[in-house]
């Protein structure tokens, strides 16, 4: 026994330790994130009013245009008001009340002769007054005649610029009625808001529907972007037009570059995280809303820098020569398995690994 365990203590001395040569090399800083695709333009359906689905126009997977019907909820009480409102907008037409203004016309027509006559004939009775023809209460009488028939003349025409004002504004405010009722009442038909394709639609004909009832999802169907979620530690480095590298779950061992198109400004409170988006260089032949993805964003890249493995370091600022004495090294980029070292040694020096110092 003795001698196996002096045999072992040979043999374990004999081992030279493993060595790693300082080597330039390139090296690179990346962000890693997740996220998942979203399509241009995707946006959620809700409703504006309570009611059920009355009927349905489109169909999962179809492709529509901007302003296409999706579906239409049924409200009872939004039809009346819209129906009642435009029988309040017909009766209340300029056009069909003209007669009004006609029938004062005429009676102005006739004040306005009596005004004529009663004018005449009291200018003819101070005449006749000054001429003593006439007693003072005649002439009085047909000055009261003249002033009763002048006001009721201009009083007459000011009642009929009142009756044309006021139904030109019961006109007006019938017709405004009327659009608003009737654009409540689209509120009830739901059309898509841009060109591309019905993802999701969550609901079935019968259903009741309120605002906040989520009915689908529609989208483009040809262009997608990338939504991902950055630490607030690494927000700082993302900048526009940073390469980004992409892997799908969908397209296993298949890699896809991209860039970083918008930065969010804003920071979820819950996950400490922001959103930037990116598009696809060369996107894939066939993608789908919220298919997920694992990324790295391209912060630096340097070349002919002195790299070694990251598990050479110990404490994150030593590494050994294969002398066994330690170094104080200066460290720059680092990815998951390299660091760059930036002085402290040199270039072709061995080192070995702590673990087997």
């Amino acid at each position: 026994m003795l001698v196996l365990i002096l045999l072992l203590t040979i043999v374990s001395c004999s081992t030279p330790p493993k060595t790693y040569i300082v080597k330039k090399a390139t090296i690179t800083e990346s962000v890693y994130a997740s996220g998942n695709i979203e399509s241009m333009n995707q946006y959620q359906i809700f409703s504006t009013v309570n009611g059920t689905i009355d009927s349905i126009y489109a169909t999962e997977g179809q492709r529509i245009k901007k302003g296409q019907r999706i579906l239409r909820i049924s409200n009872e009480v939004s039809q009346l008001s819209l129906e009642n409102s435009e029988l309040q907008m017909n009766f209340n037409r300029f056009e069909n009340n003209k007669n009004k203004l006609k029938e004062l016309q005429h009676s102005i027509e006739v004040a306005a002769s009596k005004y004529k006559i009663d004018s005449t004939q009291f200018q003819k009775n101070k005449v006749l007054f000054e001429n003593d023809i006439i007693t003072s209460i005649e002439l009085n009488n047909s000055e009261l005649l003249y002033n009763n028939s002048k006001s009721t003349y201009y009083n007459l025409k000011m009642q009929l610029e009142d009756v044309r004002k006021q139904l030109q504004l019961n006109d007006q405010l019938s017709k405004t009625s009327y659009s608003q009722s009737k654009k409540n009442n689209s509120d009830y038909i739901l059309k898509s808001e841009v060109n591309g394709e019905l993802f999701t639609l969550l609901k079935k004909k019968g259903e009741l529907v309120t605002p906040q009832t989520l009915l689908g999802v529609m989208g483009n169907h040809s262009e997608f972007k990338l939504k991902l979620q950055i630490d607030e530690y690494d927000i700082v480095k993302i900048k526009l037009g940073q390469q980004i590298t992409v892997k799908l779950d969908s397209y296993k061992g298949t890699v896809f570059q991209a860039k970083v198109t918008k930065i969010i400004p804003y920071m979820n409170e819950r996950s400490k995280t922001f959103t930037i988006e990116g598009s696809f260089v060369n996107p894939p032949p066939i993608l789908y809303p919220n298919l997920t993805f694992e990324a790295t964003i391209l912060i630096h890249k340097k070349q002919n820098a002195l790299v070694l493995p990251r598990e050479l370091l110990s404490q994150e600022q030593f590494v050994t020569d294969k002398e066994g004495k330690k170094h104080f090294v200066k460290i720059g980029l680092k990815d998951y398995n390299s660091v760059e070292i930036l002085s402290g040694i040199s270039e072709n020096t061995a080192l070995i690994y702590p673990n087997e110092n």
